[in-house]
């Protein structure tokens, strides 16, 4: 289970109340994890089992 996506998709759908800073970085977030599955996104992200 990934948390961050979860609690991003909920303050995007305002299931979550966030301000529009909380808001506009979680929108970032997401549009940064689809495009992530392309090769030359410069960014990547590391699952960790800690």
């Amino acid at each position: 289970m990934n948390y961050a996506k979860d609690y991003a998709e909920k303050v995007v759908a305002g299931k979550i109340i966030a301000g529009k800073k909380v808001i506009l970085a979680a929108k970032r977030y997401l549009n940064d994890l689809k495009k992530a599955d392309n090769d030359d996104f410069e960014y990547f992200e590391v699952q960790d089992k800690s």
